[in-house]
């Protein structure tokens, strides 16, 4: 059986907020072994980057056991053990952030938020933009398609006929040097 690297047992994390409990991540459990493949879906909010901050030992649990078998304890997963991409680095400067760590989760959560938001609108801009060209293309080519296709044509034509003499008097110069050199050489044609 494959090794251990990280084992959950009923692994939850939450958050105070004034009068109020946030839950982040709702109990988990799961085993991490070698070889794995592992990708984690939900929806925006559902507790997938808390997860992951747990599993490196960025965060600590609110509930249950999370263990790392293979790799040892959490104070020594990184830097070299483990190492951290953050989904939205550089967005929130660190300084801004209130100290009680479940505002300063639902402060990043409602900029990451925003990010998205801004970055969907581009998106739909950008989309927008593409769908006017293939338009303005398609109209283009209604029009001036079938004069195109004449032009092209003919413009093939007369690069194909311009070298057609040109091609004839190679392919005989050709023709009758192969023919001295095998004189020069002794060689007979073949007789049909």
């Amino acid at each position: 059986m494959s090794k251990s690297f990280i084992q959950a047992i009923d692994v939850a994390r939450q958050f105070r907020q004034a009068n109020r409990t946030v839950e982040a991540l709702l109990p988990a459990s799961f085993v991490v072994r070698s070889g794995d493949r592992i990708a984690l879906v939900g929806p925006s909010g559902s507790g997938k980057s808390t997860l992951l901050h747990l599993m490196a030992g960025l965060d600590t649990t609110t509930g249950g056991k999370l263990a790392w078998p293979e790799l040892g304890t959490r104070s020594g997963l990184r830097p070299r053990r483990i190492g951290m991409v953050f989904q939205t680095p550089g967005l929130i400067a660190h300084d801004a952030l209130p100290p009680d760590p479940g505002a300063a989760f639902i402060q990043a959560q409602q900029t990451a938020n925003n990010f998205e938001a801004r970055v969907a609108n581009n998106l739909v801009a950008r989309l927008d933009g593409a769908r006017s060209d293939a338009l303005y293309a398609k109209v283009l080519f209604l029009f001036l398609g079938l004069p195109g296709v004449t032009l092209a044509i003919l413009l093939t034509l007369a690069v194909a006929m311009s070298g057609t003499e040109l091609r004839q008097r190679e392919q005989a110069l050709l023709r009758t040097r192969a023919h001295r050199w095998r004189r020069y050489c002794g060689w007979q044609a073949p007789k049909r």
